[in-house]
C-alpha cells in the first residue's frame, strides 16, 4: 500500500487542528489514534514490515492498557479504540502507546512532539490476565503490579519523532522511490476496509441467496466475477480476511486473503487464484506460481476439477507447504454447509458442466 500525498496531507491537516486547538483536548489524542486505526500504512514506510489491531477485550486486559493509558496520553478504553501493533524488522511486535499531543497549554507531565512504542504489551496482558483475572484479589496488590507493567513498558520503548515523521512522508510522495521493495498492504485489513469488502460480496451474491435455497443453482449460473465472490464469502466465513483484486491487471491473484492458520502464530497472507472453468491445467497452475513468487503461499480454486499434471506440482518439494487447490467437489461442499443447502441443492450444484 503506497503513502499518497492525499494521505500525507490529511495527516497534516489534523496535526493542524490540533494545533490550533479546533479539536477539543480531551477528544485530542483519540481523534489522532483513530485516524491511524484508519491509516495503519503510514507509520510503516521502513521502519516496520507489518501492521495488526489487537482488540481491548477482558477485565484484565482493561487493567493494563488502563495503566498504560494512566502513563501516557491515549485514551484506548474510553473511546473502544484497538491497540495498535507493529512488527519490526527484526520480528518484534511493538505497540503504539503514545501520540504527539501537541500545543503550549497540554499538560506538561504529557507533552510530548513523539510517538512512543513499546515491546511486551502482549505478554504484559497474558502475565497479569493469569495473576489477577480473579476480583478478590487486593486493590493494592493490583496496582503495585500495574506500576510495575507500565514501568517495564516504558524503560522497553521507542520514540518516533513527528518532525521527522512527517518529513519522511512528504519525501516519499514528493520524490521518486529509490529502489524497489515488496509492498506490504496493511490498509487492507483494517475493520473498515474489510467491512466494506464484506458488502461489496453481499451485494453480488445476494440477488442468488434465495434461488440457492429454493431450487438450487450451477456455478454455471454465475459468472466469473460472481464465482470469486463466492469463493470470497467462503472464506471470510472462514475466518479469513478477503480483499478483492478489482484493478486491472490483476497481478496473477483475484483474492488475498489474511488470516492465523496455525494457534498463536502470526498471521499469513495469501493469493488466491480463482478459475471458473471445466478442467484446470498445470500450465495455469505454474503460471499462478511464478505470478505470486512472493507471496508465502498459493490457493487455487476452480469450478471444475484439476489434471494429474497439477497434482504433480502440488507434489514438488517446493510446493508441499506452499500450494494449497480447492476445486468444484470442494468448494461445493463448502457452499452447501455456509448456505444450509439441502443435499439434494447440493447435488444439482455439483453438476454443473463449466465449460473450459
Amino acid at each position: 500500500m503506497l503513502v499518497s500525498r492525499k494521505d500525507v496531507e490529511r495527516f497534516k491537516s489534523i496535526i493542524r487542528d490540533l494545533q490550533e486547538e479546533r479539536i477539543e483536548r480531551h477528544i485530542a489524542p483519540a481523534c489522532l489514534l483513530a485516524f491511524f486505526v484508519e491509516n495503519p500504512h503510514l507509520p510503516m514506510t521502513e521502519k516496520f514490515d507489518e501492521h495488526m489491531q489487537q482488540p481491548v477485550n477482558g477485565r484484565s486486559a482493561e487493567h493494563v492498557v488502563n495503566s498504560i493509558c494512566n502513563h501516557t496520553n491515549v485514551e484506548f478504553l474510553k473511546f473502544k479504540l484497538p491497540l495498535l501493533e507493529f512488527r519490526t524488522p527484526a520480528g518484534r511486535w511493538a505497540s503504539l502507546l503514545s501520540l504527539p499531543l501537541l500545543g503550549h497549554e497540554y499538560d506538561e507531565e504529557f507533552y510530548s512532539e513523539e510517538f512512543l512504542f513499546s515491546f511486551g504489551t502482549r505478554e504484559a496482558i497474558r502475565q497479569f490476565s493469569s495473576k489477577y483475572s480473579d476480583e478478590s484479589v487486593p486493590k493494592d496488590d493490583v496496582l503495585e503490579e500495574l506500576e510495575s507493567i507500565a514501568t517495564t513498558l516504558s524503560q522497553r520503548a521507542f520514540a518516533l519523532s513527528l518532525d521527522a515523521f512527517i518529513a519522511d512522508l512528504e519525501s516519499r510522495v514528493l520524490g521518486p522511490r529509490d529502489k524497489t521493495s515488496v509492498l506490504w498492504t496493511p490498509k487492507l485489513w483494517t475493520p473498515q476496509e474489510q467491512d466494506r469488502q464484506r458488502m461489496l460480496l453481499a451485494a453480488t451474491l445476494e440477488p442468488h441467496f434465495a434461488k440457492w435455497k429454493s431450487s438450487g443453482i450451477y456455478f454455471d449460473d454465475l459468472n466469473p466475477s460472481e464465482f470469486e465472490d463466492l469463493v470470497g464469502e467462503l472464506l471470510f466465513n472462514a475466518g479469513l480476511k478477503i480483499y478483492k483484486v478489482r484493478n486491472v491487471p490483476q497481478g496473477g491473484r483475484d483474492l488475498i486473503a489474511r488470516g492465523i492458520l496455525i494457534p498463536d502464530e502470526e498471521p499469513m497472507e495469501m493469493a488466491i487464484e480463482v478459475k471458473h472453468r471445466a478442467i484446470v491445467d498445470r500450465p495455469l497452475v505454474e503460471l499462478a506460481l511464478h505470478q505470486n513468487r512472493m507471496y508465502p503461499a498459493l490457493l487455487f480454486v476452480t469450478s471444475g476439477r484439476f489434471t494429474a499434471g497439477v497434482f504433480e506440482e502440488k507434489a514438488k518439494e517446493e510446493n508441499r507447504f506452499r500450494l494449497f487447490l480447492k476445486d468444484g467437489v470442494a468448494i461445493g461442499d463448502l457452499a452447501r454447509r455456509y448456505f444450509r443447502l439441502p443435499e439434494k441443492t447440493h447435488r444439482i450444484l455439483l453438476s454443473s458442466s463449466t465449460t473450459p
